[in-house]
């Protein structure tokens, strides 16, 4: 996984990691938050403002979510917050592939 050391503070998730990326989807992975009962996960395109930011779906018990049907070829920003309080995490950015295919391993 591509973990991201990200800055916390005030109760907000730290080391968001970006799980498995395909053409439309992403799965996303966080460190859990002392004392949080559930976590919004919200997402933008990364073109748009901040103020685009939409929760992705009801808060979720689970630190690690899998957000489908998204466009190809697209780079989104997610951030999570703990819920019943807490701060966003710092913002993870992932971008979609060009299609489902994956690269060959390398041969040695």
């Amino acid at each position: 996984p591509a973990a991201l050391g990200l800055r916390g503070g005030g109760g907000a998730p730290v080391a968001v990691a970006v799980h498995d990326i395909d053409a439309s989807s992403v799965t996303l992975a966080w460190d859990a938050v002392p004392d949080a009962d559930q976590y919004e996960v919200s997402l933008k395109e990364a073109s748009a403002p901040d103020t685009a930011f939409a929760p992705l779906s009801s808060p979720l018990s689970s630190t690690m979510v899998r957000k489908r049907n998204l466009q190809q070829s697209t780079a989104y920003h997610f951030r999570v917050r703990p819920l019943p309080s807490g701060d966003f995490s710092a913002t993870v950015e992932a971008a979609t592939l060009a299609t489902d295919e994956r690269p060959a391993a390398p041969t040695l």
